[in-house]
């Protein structure tokens, strides 16, 4: 049975994702100082190669809500609570994975390319970081990587890809593929849009993280960010890993408490 899929466009949900992050952005313009800038801006070195650039403070205790600033980091937005488009595809240990058979549990979605060097470790690290944070409780989030480079679809190139982001031994985690036309749908339904650089053989992609509630519902959306080096390598503070990690533990947490 297919799932309920939402309402509009996959490029009206884009627009809706890149507006309400431009204004989540415009907030904290100041203070961040083009922190949360993904590709064209580059950091300030230190000596030892390290980035320079301070972010807020974003380890304040959280209340009942969010903070602005970390809100802001994470570029999270909220989405409109339709059910989670449907999929059906194949992890790392060779077993299907359907959005509609993890009801019960915090998904958070995202996509992720088996070859990819540039975000992804950048991302990888945020995931692990919230792992971390979650403790106990994240044996009730399922963390769900979607490929977005299609010529890598084999089961040994998902477990490659579940080796680069350090959560191989993670059963809540699962790097995903599946025949290019079904990725595509994939892609498409999350307003995902996928290129392919010719020149430099590498997949262009917008990092996104999706989460869906227990009721299979999208609750938020946020963005993983970086730096770009001129080598294609991205960069960012070891706190701001550490904050993005923290504000997804603590979102998928307040998920679980409210799974409606």
């Amino acid at each position: 049975m297919s799932e309920a899929r939402p309402e509009g466009s996959p490029f009206s949900r884009k627009s809706v994702r890149l507006f309400a992050g431009a204004v989540a952005g415009l907030l904290l313009l100041g203070a961040l100082v083009g922190a949360l800038t993904r590709g064209g801006a580059h950091p300030p070195s230190s000596g030892d190669g390290g980035s320079t650039v301070t972010v807020p403070d974003t380890t304040l205790p959280l209340g009942k809500g969010l903070p602005t600033s970390l809100a802001s980091l994470m570029g999270l937005t909220s989405l409109h609570e339709h059910v989670a488009p449907g999929l059906v595809l194949t992890d790392q240990r060779g077993r299907r994975v359907s959005l509609s058979g993890l009801r019960g549990k915090v998904v958070l979605l995202t996509f992720l390319d088996a070859g990819c060097t540039a975000i992804c470790p950048i991302e990888s690290a945020e995931l692990k970081a919230a792992e971390r944070d979650l403790g106990p409780e994240a044996a009730d989030v399922e963390v769900l990587a979607v490929d977005v480079d299609g010529s890598h679809d084999s089961v040994a190139d998902m477990a490659r890809l579940a080796r680069l982001t350090g959560l191989t031994g993670v059963a809540t985690f699962h790097a995903l593929a599946g025949p290019l036309p079904v990725l595509r749908a994939v892609w498409a339904a999350y307003g995902v849009q996928v290129q392919v650089d010719e020149v430099r053989g590498t997949v262009l992609y917008e990092p996104l993280l999706v989460f869906v509630n227990p009721s299979g519902r999208e609750r938020y959306s946020a963005t993983p960010s970086g730096f770009e080096e001129p080598n294609g390598r991205y960069v960012v503070p070891k706190d701001q890993i550490s904050a993005f990690g923290q504000g997804i533990a603590r979102y998928a947490r307040s998920l679980l408490a409210s799974p409606a």
